[in-house]
């Protein structure tokens, strides 16, 4: 079987909507009929015609028939063309392909143009249930087509990256001589494969196991060579990780430089050379830092070295110059950082690094911070304490509080889960999740190779699946889930408070100093600001009047995102719900039609055993590409940029929240009737009840304790609220049923 050109062998015949009656009558249970058929050659032919049909179309009943009759020999139905069983397993029909099992078919037996067998076939389409199947019914998974492929290269082309696993734990892992560096006719293995298709997730898992980077193929192509056609960035950079050979030349003489420069992906190579401390040529760069510590201690110590930089150049310059020239630094500075500090940081996975993965916001806050505490301690304080005695008193306390919590929030644990990693336990959950029908990335975590509880994430900071996973804040420098929500949500609200005392507090000191406006004329003239007091603010002390500036920003777009907070909170939904209401409605208003609900809630859970229609290894497959951002053309990459910053700064979370409270919800213009309007968001809700919800948010679950310590602490174990019902978030599997229905399984 080719592997590349295999595409029309899915292609049914026509007739398939008559092919139940036919069959019906052609293997009527009368020895007749039964001796006719089989007497006449065209008609055995036909019936083995109307036999491939119906194991094509997963109809069991015409199958049953047709084979119990007699009619067909399941070993002989096809000769030079694929058989029922083959045509069974690459249609995923689970019911037909065990009957025929069961009936004596041969998974081992080679057919069509490339002599696959069964399970080659099954490999080659992701569908896991299917190659469960086959192998627990004596399948050979050592067989090789005519290619030299095996099941490892069919599962690598699949793209199912759950095949993947299973293969890689079930059949390397197992002593069946499959080796994970198995090579076809060209010399090419399953890590070429997959770096030739751009499959990061395939890749760093053939890594972990052992994988070896350096195999060439027939035409000299190494893995770091197919990953540059492929032109996937996170591929190439786990490669150079794994020390792939850049400068190793092709049949054709061409090294990495040459061959990226040919195939248009420059710019991903050298982007992964600067990551990983290389620069463009390939040579290895002295790093600034050689600890990873002393590099994220000078990024967390970057901003006050910048808010002491806008402070004295606003002493000596016009308000207008003191700006452009803090711009300018700040951008500078964020430059040098990428350049130079950022590839002294742990290379793993360092492709994704950015300064919103680094202390770098949350030195940026607590700069902000010491430089409000500093101007309320000279400016602030000693013009208001006397007629707001008790607003500086509140300042005072907020003060402390911020910092407790913040301290706090950057040492907590977000709740994330122990991981077993040993074969037994990655092979038990596997097991479990196939007999369940529920082997798919909803319930299994391939990065941490187990099993996903509901409403958890796998956390790419944390490197761990998060419990009730809410998004990652790079003010704290740390995930948000379920153990640590609760305190960063006091936070917020302390943070807000803080910073609307302090604006109140500054218009109160400028307006002190009006007589001192008075005094000189140029004060008064502002060509920008309207308010007096803010005219006059800026001109006498622009210091204080930036800070006032960046607080008051920062005072909006943190009352904006709270908004958004306490939206989720009032129904029960987490950050990454709200993403996928977000994708589903821009989804809906696409192809204008109604949301689906979530599979999560609504679908009943089969056995494999119970139904044909398992899942099938496309729905499965995971290709996820890194995208370049210079790669684009100037027009799509400014449109790339403005929907990263918006994303960043939660604009999208905050309209669709709008959208909710003010009653419009995914599908604008009045195109879906009135009654739909709330069916995607209903999807997510385990209880309407606005008052179910706040009491799962705020109260712990330990009704022993006192209502004002629920209230206040957070719980150190896994267990929680959900829908009024306690709930382990580390095994939570299925919800609990929503008032006045059944339980819903996942």
């Amino acid at each position: 079987m080719s592997i590349i050109d295999d595409e029309n062998v899915k292609k049914t015949s026509n007739g398939a909507a008559v092919v139940t009656d036919v069959a019906q009558h052609a293997v009527s249970d009368s020895d007749n009929n039964k001796a006719q058929l089989l007497g006449d050659g065209s008609n055995t032919e036909y019936v083995v015609d109307i036999f491939i049909e119906a194991a094509k179309d997963g109809d069991l009943k015409v199958v049953k028939d047709v084979v119990e009759s007699g009619a067909v020999d399941i070993n002989n139905d096809r000769i030079d063309e694929l058989s029922g069983l083959h045509w069974a397993c690459i249609n995923n029909r689970f019911s037909v392909a065990k009957f025929l099992l069961l009936r004596g078919a041969n998974p081992n037996q080679a057919a069509g143009p490339g002599g696959a067998t069964a399970l080659h076939w099954a490999a080659r389409y992701g569908n896991i249930y299917i190659v469960d199947l086959l192998l627990k019914h004596g399948a050979d998974p050592t067989l090789k087509d005519e290619q030299g492929l095996n099941i490892m290269h069919f599962s690598v082309y699949s793209s199912n990256i759950l095949l993947v696993v299973y293969v890689l734990y079930f059949v390397v892992n197992n002593n069946d001589n499959v080796d994970i560096d198995s090579k076809d006719n060209n010399n090419r293995t399953p890590l070429l494969w997959a770096a030739y298709q751009g499959d990061f997730l395939t890749v760093e898992l053939l890594l972990k196991f052992g994988a070896t980077v350096t195999w060439t193929d027939n035409r000299g192509f190494n893995a770091l060579h197919c990953a540059l056609v492929g032109g996937d960035q996170r591929v190439i950079c786990d490669l150079i990780l794994s020390g792939a050979n850049f400068y190793e030349r092709n049949n054709q003489k061409q090294d990495c430089f040459d061959l990226a420069e040919g195939m248009g992906t420059k710019s991903l190579f050298e982007q992964a050379l600067q990551h990983h401390g290389y620069d463009r040529l390939g040579n290895q760069k002295d790093k600034l830092f050689k600890k990873s510590s002393h590099a994220q201690f000078t990024i967390f110590l970057s901003p006050f070295l910048l808010m002491v930089y806008i402070y004295l150049i606003s002493l000596v310059l016009s308000p207008v110059l003191a700006i452009m020239l803090s711009l300018l630094v700040t951008v500078v500075m964020v430059n040098t950082l990428k350049k130079f500090v950022l590839p002294c940081l742990p290379r793993k996975n360092t492709y994704k690094v950015s300064l919103t993965r680094t202390p770098f916001f949350s030195g940026l806050f607590l700069s902000t911070f010491c430089f409000l505490i500093y101007i309320w301690t000279k400016k602030l304080y000693p013009y208001s304490v006397s007629d707001y005695t008790m607003k500086n008193v509140q300042f005072l306390v907020t003060s402390f509080l911020t910092v407790v919590l913040f301290l706090r929030l950057v040492r907590s644990d977000p709740g994330c889960l122990k991981t077993d990693d040993s074969l037994t336990s990655i092979q038990e959950t596997i097991k479990q999740l196939i007999d369940l029908g529920k082997f798919d990335r909803e319930n299994f975590c391939v990065e941490t190779l187990e099993r996903k509880p509901l409403r958890s994430k796998y956390s790419f900071f944390s490197g761990a699946l998060v419990a009730r996973y809410d998004h990652y804040c790079p003010w704290i420098y740390n995930d948000v889930g379920l153990k640590n929500h609760k305190l960063f949500v006091f936070f917020a609200v302390t943070v807000q408070y803080h910073m609307f005392l302090f604006m109140w507090l500054c218009l109160a000191y400028f307006k002190k100093t009006n007589y001192i406006y008075e005094q000189v004329e140029e004060y008064a003239r502002c060509a920008l600001l309207k308010n007096e007091t803010l005219c006059k603010g800026s001109n006498y002390d622009p210091s204080t009047f930036f800070l006032f500036i960046w607080i008051s920003v920062n005072f909006i777009w943190l009352g904006a995102m709270s908004i958004v907070q306490f939206f989720q909170i009032l129904k029960g939904i987490t950050t990454p719900e709200l993403f996928i209401l977000i994708k589903e409605e821009r989804k809906a208003k696409f192809i204008n039609l109604i949301p689906f609900e979530n599979s999560t809630y609504t679908s009943k859970s089969k056995g494999v055993e119970d139904s044909d229609m398992i899942p099938e290894g496309p729905s499965a497959t995971t290709i996820t590409h890194t995208i370049s951002i210079d790669g684009l053309e100037p027009r799509n990459r400014r449109r790339a940029i403005l929907s990263a910053c918006f994303s960043m700064m939660g604009i999208n979370q905050w309209l669709v929240t709008i959208k909710e409270i003010v009653g419009i919800t995914h599908i604008l213009h009045g195109q879906v009737p009135q009654q739909h309007h709330s069916s995607l968001l209903r999807s997510f809700l385990v209880t309407n009840h606005w008052k179910t919800n706040l009491t799962d948010f705020w109260l712990n679950s330990d009704v022993t304790a006192p209502l004002w310590q629920r209230f206040f602490y957070s719980s150190d174990t896994s267990k929680a609220m959900l829908g009024g019902t306690e709930v382990d978030y580390y095994e939570l599997y299925e919800y609990p049923a929503r008032e006045g229905e059944v339980l819903r399984p996942n």
